[in-house]
């Protein structure tokens, strides 16, 4: 015969479950085997265990988030920090992405446009000699 559980006991499966503890250490915690854990969980709630588990972890993990976002606002920057990186998607900006896309075309230009202005210093260069030499002659 398996002893009955008291309220206090069942507070702490449904924290246990919350924090994520497996069925084998919550029957070990109240020495009982899986099997009888598994067969009280569905007696007291009329579901399976499996579903009555993931109900608590599913809380669980709300009132980590929770906290976590109440550290956050309460100034808690490396919570704030990364609660923006993984909710909000936010990011560090990457060297690469701070180079505009077309970098590569606006060099080409600055180029083209230093080449033709050294082009027309020559070419004014050439007929200032050859002005020079015609006024020689």
């Amino acid at each position: 015969m398996t002893k009955e559980l008291s309220p206090k006991d069942w507070e702490k499966i449904e924290l246990y479950m919350k924090a994520g503890a497996t069925q084998k250490r919550i029957a070990a915690a109240f020495n009982m085997s899986e099997v009888s854990l598994r067969a009280k969980v569905e007696a007291k709630y009329g579901e399976t265990y499996s579903a009555v588990n993931q109900g608590f972890a599913t809380l669980g993990e709300i009132l980590i988030e929770s906290v976590q976002f109440q550290k956050a606002l309460s100034g808690n920057v490396p919570m704030l920090l990364w609660l923006g990186k993984v909710r909000c998607g936010q990011r560090e900006p990457e060297i690469a992405s701070s180079i505009p896309p077309a970098q590569d075309d606006i060099d080409k230009n600055h180029l083209i446009m230093q080449l033709q202005h050294e082009n027309r210093e020559l070419k004014a260069a050439i007929e200032e000699i050859n002005a020079n030499k015609s006024k020689a002659r």
